[in-house]
Parts: C-alpha cells; sequence; structure tokens
C-alpha cells in the first residue's frame, strides 16, 4: 500500500475484555513497567487496549521490537519512526528527518536516545508521553538500556512500558 501512513499502536479485535488486575497495574503510571509473559499471552494486546483507553493528554509512542540479532540496530530507526508520529514532535515541526542524519548511521541508536530526551524535556505541564517498547527482551545491549533508563528518571513526564516474553538485563 503505497504513501500509507504506518500505525503507531498494533491491530486491535474487536472485542477485548481487559483484566482488571493488570489494567490496575497499568494504571499506577511507574516510570518503567515491565509486562512480562509467554509468546501469546497477550502482553501486546492488553497494553494496547489500555493505551488506547487514555485520556486525551496522554501521548503515546510505540515501537515493535525485531528479534535476533538486528534488534539493536533497528531500535534507534523504530524508535525515531515513532516518536515522529507523536504529536509533541508534529506540533513543535521538529521531525527527526530534518536533522539530516541517514537511518542507516551507526549514531542513530544514540541520536534516538537524544532525540526521546529532547521531547521528554519539551513535555509541556499536564501532558504525559507513554513509550511502549514491544518484544523489549530482544534488546541484550546494557549500556543502551542503561541510557534508556536514564531518560525515563532524567523526565517525570515520560513512562517506559517493557512488553517482554522473558528475563532480561
Amino acid at each position: 500500500m503505497t504513501g500509507a501512513v504506518p500505525r503507531s499502536l498494533p491491530r486491535l479485535p474487536n472485542q477485548v475484555i481487559p483484566l482488571a488486575r493488570p489494567w490496575k497495574f497499568l494504571d499506577q503510571s511507574a516510570a518503567i513497567t515491565v509486562v512480562r509473559g509467554i509468546q501469546g499471552y497477550g502482553k501486546t494486546t492488553l497494553v494496547a487496549t489500555w493505551l488506547r483507553d487514555q485520556p486525551e493528554w496522554i501521548d503515546s509512542a510505540w515501537v515493535s521490537i525485531v528479534s535476533g540479532a538486528e534488534a539493536e540496530q533497528t531500535f534507534g530507526d523504530r524508535l525515531v519512526a515513532a516518536l515522529d508520529r507523536t504529536r509533541l514532535i508534529a506540533a513543535r515541526g521538529t521531525r527527526h528527518s530534518q536533522t539530516g542524519m541517514a537511518p542507516t548511521d551507526t549514531a542513530l541508536c544514540a541520536d534516538a536516545l537524544g532525540l526521546l530526551d529532547r521531547v521528554a524535556a519539551a513535555i509541556p505541564l499536564g501532558r504525559r508521553l507513554i513509550v511502549v517498547i514491544d518484544n523489549a527482551d530482544s534488546l541484550r545491549d546494557t549500556a543502551l538500556l542503561a541510557r534508556l533508563i536514564d531518560v525515563v528518571a532524567d523526565n517525570e513526564r515520560l513512562q517506559l512500558i517493557l512488553c517482554s516474553r522473558g528475563a532480561h538485563p
């Protein structure tokens, strides 16, 4: 499909019954939340349904990670694309493509986390940004994860939700 705008959330079934306990857990708005379960457990559906029902003043960026060796290499590009789709960047006119950095540059992950840090620091009072990383267990680079945690720790209006199939560094 040419010219189609990529979806920021995964496609959801029409009828989803939210589970009260996990739903309340997500409502707690912790800085970092890890939703862990085996493949097919419903992690993505749970988080996507919860996110769809959030109020207008909450923006979201959904990053789906590919499994395997390419996870870290594609993370930066996928994070930038997800941030570009948020209202926070669109309103400021500072899309990543305007920075002149090619998506294949090796510094893209660092640049993507820098962009996330700048976007989070510029979130207006009364707004919030939730970044969901689906298949987060594929991200194994501890330096990348430490930097991501630092960005979240430095920005109180930023919330990170990791959907993971297993143990994580």
